[in-house]
């Protein structure tokens, strides 16, 4: 009984990851701190190794629904992120352990998606600060502070979508905790 549940429950893990990253593709972006709440779910009540399973299976899926090299990356990234949650979460971290680990792997995240395959996510850090300190009113301020406010907005991008992240998977497994005991 536990298998077949164990499996139902992962097939509808990575079914909703699917709509989710339908959602993203259509949405350019915006769902996209979300693809890691099914497995976060999903691996509250279920092993490591089975999350992990189900992770994989969640990258296979970006694989054959979108075969873009960026989708398959973000979801394998997210699916990291979401693994780093459910560990922390099996093992009783404190809140800014959670924070901690998570930062880490979203760090990683960001390095491998922003330095060697920003290309293909469309992000160019030089190209954005030429463009910015060629704008009419650019001329006021200096192009090291325009430098130093697009490389400081990396990190606290990162760091918003670890909060967004981690509060968004707390209110569903607050909310699903609730409606399993009514």
């Amino acid at each position: 009984m536990r298998k077949t549940l164990h499996l139902t429950h992962g097939a509808m893990t990575v079914a909703l990851t699917g709509i989710l990253l339908f959602m993203d593709r259509i949405t350019v972006g915006f769902f996209m701190p979300f693809l890691a709440l099914p497995l976060i779910v999903y691996g509250i009540n279920y092993s490591m190794k089975e999350t992990a399973t189900v992770a994989f299976s969640n990258v296979l899926v970006a694989i054959i629904l979108s075969g873009l090299l960026p989708t398959v990356i973000t979801m394998a990234g997210y699916g990291f992120v979401g693994l780093a949650y459910v560990y922390a979460y099996q093992h009783n971290f404190t809140k800014k352990q959670y924070y901690l680990i998570m930062s880490v792997f979203m760090s990683i995240i960001y390095i491998v998606m922003i330095g060697f395959f920003s290309g293909y996510f469309g992000i160019d850090i030089q190209e954005t600060i030429d463009s910015v300190a060629n704008m009419p009113m650019a001329s006021q301020f200096n192009p090291q502070h325009i430098k130093l406010i697009a490389y400081s907005s990396l990190p606290l991008t990162m760091i918003m979508e670890v909060f967004i992240v981690k509060v968004s998977a707390d209110l569903v497994i607050r909310l699903l905790g609730r409606h399993r005991k009514a």
